[in-house]
């Protein structure tokens, strides 16, 4: 069943610019049948959205708890959605604390790094974040620079030369992870996987991966055929997602209902 949704946006609570209440109001003015607010490694900002959405768009949306939970695979940067899981689950908690410990590791190393280009960062930024801290974080923090965008770009996305390097969990993990919590695992962006998803979804479908983010900015038909054979193969959902962070025009995608 195709109905007009978004399963993958950010808020304040990672690495997103709109408050969770802001993005309930988004949807609703998209006419959006369903939803899922995804932070990176953490799960506050989803629990408000839930609960905004319930006041204010019930019956209308079906909004879903979910997560993005940062991994690593074959030397490629993976992230897995997490949908519908036990917000209680061990497992789940276990993960989010790892990962939040993890990330202030890294944001310490890319501050580290942007010292030695001349760049300065405000540490208490950082230590004020909402939700879980990321490169965004670090970019904004720096106080002798203009554009977070340009730092975000030229020094900490991937293959920048202060960029922290890959996650220490597995995408296997991550995936099992959302399973043992009674979730639904699916492939984030898969396109844009430097190993390419054909090279790891076999893996991941064995841990428990249930979908893929199949509508996503950028992929096409000519994307779809390639992983068309490993969808029907492990009957993987598909899915869809804007992957919004900020004010950037509004997206709306067609997306297989998540029944969770």
């Amino acid at each position: 069943m195709l109905i007009r949704a978004d399963y993958h946006f950010h808020s304040d609570y990672s690495d997103g610019e709109f408050s969770p209440a802001g993005l309930v109001q988004r949807c609703q003015r998209l006419g959006l049948e369903g939803a899922s607010l995804t932070d990176h490694d953490g799960f506050a900002g989803s629990l408000l959205f839930l609960e905004e959405a319930a006041k204010l768009c019930s019956p209308n949306i079906k909004a879903v708890l979910g997560m993005e939970l940062s991994a690593s695979y074959g030397g490629s940067e993976i992230h897995i959605l997490g949908y519908g899981f036990d917000k209680d689950c061990p497992d789940i908690l276990k993960f989010c604390r790892e990962v939040a410990a993890e990330r202030l590791e890294r944001a310490d190393y890319m501050a580290l790094k942007l010292s030695g280009f001349g760049f300065t960062v405000d540490r208490s930024r950082l230590d004020d974040a909402k939700g879980t801290v990321g490169r965004a974080h670090v970019a904004r923090a720096v106080t002798n620079a203009d554009d977070s965008y340009a730092i975000m770009r030229e020094y900490l996305c991937e293959g920048g030369s202060c960029h922290p390097g890959l996650y220490k969990t597995e995408a296997a993990r991550a995936v099992e992870t959302v399973r043992r919590a009674g979730g639904i695992a699916v492939l984030a962006h898969p396109s844009r996987i430097r190993c390419g998803a054909a090279a790891l979804l076999p893996a991941l479908a064995e841990a428990g991966l249930g979908g893929i983010e199949y509508f996503y900015p950028g992929q096409d038909t000519a994307f779809w055929k390639t992983v068309d054979p490993f969808v029907e193969k492990y009957g993987l959902l598909r899915t869809g997602g804007s992957d919004m962070h900020c004010r950037e025009p509004e997206h709306s995608f067609l997306s297989e209902c998540i029944c969770v």
